[in-house]
């Protein structure tokens, strides 16, 4: 048997570029709707500001402004005004500092009457508006990532469902055609050699593809476990194996060993772990029993000491070059099915001796 070590990647879809988009678009509609507030208190302010300033410059009474802005301004804040004549500043003002920024509108009233003078003053929405707005935006752009991680996140599961749907259908394909080649090989034996008068070891074979057949359609229900004569099962794969291989398999089961089993899977089993100790160029198999316990020896190359810790993961998968083995992996997951299990004993060249605890 040779053994390597693969690894399956999942590729996971990214959000980063949604989220970024989503942060793009919330962040331009937010800043219209800014822009957009602006314009509409200003328009609504703007002839009340501008009848205010023509008056008190009419009257020469531009340090009186800074008194009657607040009065005026029905939803703005003033933060500085600045009165400038040909010559010179004349007055200037603060509230606040004077930065212009994303919240604040600049405007410049001239009377043409006075083209002399021009004054400036820059109104700012109100900070509880600000942090309003600002926590709604962003409370709204979180539960928009929270929402597209979710949807990325369900999308993910059912695409990972997908794959293991695949995965395991690629599995069982593997596994029907590894079961069924047995007794199809003993079925070709047959009729290649004109043994027409083998009905035993013909029907043996179809039998076992009866029960293949048999498994997969009903593979929707819980398989239930048979007691069963350890001896009649296995000398039925010894029977199919020792007409296709020159190899001497000994069967030394006690004959009244019985076990509760899914014969067809055990079956399996046992006919995987003889294709391999064939493949590792073995020619004598011996199977036995002790206690509760079948063991599988050979006198194969052996089993590479590296892989041994490793040989029943997942990972770890054969590499012949002839049919789809259901590998050692998949013969403790079966076994365990039927609380069974099995190990390695031990493994070096000549010997390889494998256990089965049922």
């Amino acid at each position: 048997m040779i053994y390597n070590m693969t690894s399956n990647q999942k590729e996971k879809p990214t959000i980063f570029l949604y989220a970024t988009l989503i942060i793009i678009v919330y962040f331009s509609i937010y800043i219209f709707f800014i822009n957009f507030q602006k314009k509409v208190y200003i328009n609504q302010n703007k002839k009340e500001l501008s009848a205010l300033i023509s008056d008190r410059i009419a009257k020469g009474d531009v340090f009186q402004l800074s008194k009657d802005l607040s009065s005026v301004l029905s939803f703005f804040e003033w933060k500085c005004l600045d009165g400038y004549n040909s010559t010179q500043q004349f007055i200037s003002m603060r509230a606040n500092h004077c930065n212009e920024g994303l919240f604040d509108k600049k405007i410049i009233f001239q009377k043409p009457e006075r083209p002399d003078i021009k004054i400036s003053v820059i109104l700012s929405l109100p900070q509880l508006y600000i942090f309003a707005t600002t926590s709604l935006f962003v409370i709204l752009s979180i539960s928009s990532l929270l929402i597209l991680r979710n949807i990325f996140t369900r999308n993910e599961l059912i695409i990972s469902k997908e794959k293991e749907k695949n995965e395991e259908l690629k599995k069982l394909s593997y596994k029907i055609a590894h079961d069924i080649q047995s007794p199809v090989q003993t079925l070709s034996y047959i009729i290649d050699h004109d043994l027409k008068d083998n009905y035993e070891l013909a029907n043996m074979a179809i039998n076992r593809i009866n029960d293949i057949s048999e498994s997969l359609l009903a593979r929707r229900k819980t398989e239930k476990l048979t007691l069963l004569n350890l001896n009649n099962v296995i000398e039925e794969v010894v029977n199919e194996k020792s007409h296709l291989s020159d190899v001497d398999i000994q069967v030394d089961i006690d004959k009244v060993f019985q076990a509760k089993i899914i014969k067809h899977e055990f079956q399996a089993i046992i006919s995987n772990l003889i294709n391999n100790s064939i493949e590792a160029k073995a020619n004598k198999i011996k199977i036995s029993s002790e206690s509760s316990c079948v063991f599988i020896s050979d006198n194969g190359h052996g089993i590479p000491l590296e892989l041994q810790s490793k040989l029943f993961d997942h990972e770890v998968e054969s590499t012949k070059t002839k049919g789809n083995g259901i590998g050692l992996y998949q013969a403790r997951k079966y076994l365990r099915k039927m609380n069974a299990d099995i190990e390695l004993c031990y493994s070096k060249p000549d010997v390889t001796k494998f256990k089965i605890v049922l």
